[in-house]
């Protein structure tokens, strides 16, 4: 099973790329998990972590966030004369509050798919037709909005992230 792990980190105001484990690990920041309600008004939604596999079960997509996430969507396109394309939502499965100067907030999203091998059968958030061997042979986009719904980031991987050039997000191909 191939799996790709990035992360973005902020480091002296500006972005730098580097290999994660894909966990999110105690920063020493006391947040809590799991009590919305601290003020993260102001506070930038950015995907800081996105892990993505595919394997036995199917596909798995999880991405960490600075900032609270109000929805998020990946696009899935096949680089092929006969493309198919997918698009899934991930959901909010853990949230961090805002410390003592409500500066930090972070969120966690996932969405597992299976696999299906009949185009009529294939369901948005439930299952997809690529399989695991087609990786290769696929691009990515995922984007997040805040908790206002506004577009704040988004991120592109892949075999020809072309096409996703005219949307602003960050090659994360490396």
């Amino acid at each position: 099973m191939k799996v790709f792990k990035f992360v973005v980190v902020a480091a002296l105001g500006a972005l730098s790329l580097a290999g994660c484990d894909g966990v999110i690990s105690d920063t020493g920041t006391g947040l809590e998990t799991g009590n919305i309600g601290d003020d993260c008004s102001g506070v930038e939604t950015l995907i800081m972590n996105i892990d993505f596999s595919c394997g036995g079960s199917g596909w798995d997509y999880w991405a960490a966030t600075d900032g609270w996430v109000g929805a998020a969507d990946v696009a899935v396109d096949q680089n092929t004369a006969s493309p198919w394309h997918e698009e899934h939502t991930l959901v909010s499965v853990n949230s961090g509050n805002a410390d003592a100067n409500h500066e930090v907030c972070w969120d966690e999203i996932e969405r597992t798919l299976s696999i299906t091998s009949d185009y009529q059968a294939q369901v948005a958030d439930s299952n997809s037709l690529f399989q695991c061997d087609m990786e290769n042979l696929m691009m990515f986009m995922l984007t997040v909005y805040d908790v206002e719904m506004h577009k704040s980031d988004c991120a592109v991987w892949g075999s020809d992230v072309s096409i996703y050039d005219g949307n602003g997000c960050l090659n994360w191909n490396g």
